[in-house]
């Protein structure tokens, strides 16, 4: 860079130093819809795994409480003495209709 002597250089470096400026943002704005466009198949993906965004610390706590009471009295008390198939598949019912019952009270 070469040293500014008057105001006529100054200005025509503060034009050159704009333009550069725009050059380079319109660069990193293309970079970045670049690499959104290559994550889209991700970002798909992971929206599959992701839960209700309504959840909240409130229903993930009592749908944990629900699930360790489910476990505790079915399967180790009521069904204690059921076939192994009973004991699979009556908690697993129960738990998913506890986890509906509380999603649909807390909302």
């Amino acid at each position: 860079m070469k040293k500014i002597n008057n105001y006529k250089e100054l200005v025509a470096e503060r034009m050159r130093v704009q333009r550069e400026l725009e050059l380079n943002k319109a660069g990193i704005t293309e970079e970045i819809r670049e690499i959104k466009d290559k994550l889209k198949p991700v970002t798909g993906l992971l929206s599959i795994f992701n839960t209700d965004k309504k959840s909240s610390f409130k229903s993930t706590a009592m749908q944990v409480g629900a699930n360790i009471g489910i476990d505790v009295l079915l399967r180790n008390t009521l069904l204690g003495r059921a076939s192994w198939l009973t004991r699979l598949i009556v908690p697993f019912i129960a738990k998913k209709l506890s986890s509906k019952v509380i999603e649909k009270t807390v909302d």
